[in-house]
């Protein structure tokens, strides 16, 4: 397959945000989903469920993160490419900050530059209440993007 016409199928991601968004959607056409909370259970639920469709390994750390493939993965499988590396996405866990401070705490935690001891949300009852407080995970290399 020529690389240079490899494309998102741009129909089914926007039904995939669409189907997303509708999980904790606002009156204003926004969306709300606090960390660890019912609506962002349901969210994460969902993402698991299309990672596990795809067939993908899925493992969720210490601090909640799930870590799977998506969208790019969906095509690339399709389309039968292989990379040289794992691709890996990530569901970061409260990476706003907006319930439980600070912002980037779980992706802090993972990359090392913070210590899980002393965050507010790895001992909350909610990460441990949602199942997703499993072991350390690692990856080589790592792209970050919002």
């Amino acid at each position: 397959m020529d690389l240079k016409r490899l494309r998102i199928n741009g129909p089914r991601l926007r039904g995939t945000l669409e189907e997303m968004a509708k999980i904790g959607a606002t009156p204003g056409g926004g969306v709300q989903r606090l960390s660890l909370s019912n609506e962002d259970k349901e969210a994460r639920d969902l993402f698991i469920q299309w990672l596990d469709a795809l067939g993908l390994e899925i493992t969720i750390d210490e601090m909640g993160n799930i870590f799977g493939r998506r969208e790019v993965f969906r095509t690339l499988h399709e389309n039968q490419v292989e990379t040289e590396r794992p691709l890996v996405i990530v569901n970061w866990t409260n990476e706003e900050g907006t319930r439980f401070p600070p912002a980037m705490g779980a992706s802090g935690v993972w990359a090392g530059a913070l210590e899980r001891d002393g965050l507010p949300v790895s001992g909350q009852v909610p990460l441990k209440e949602t199942g997703l407080m499993t072991k350390p995970i690692s990856t080589a290399t790592v792209l970050k993007m919002n």
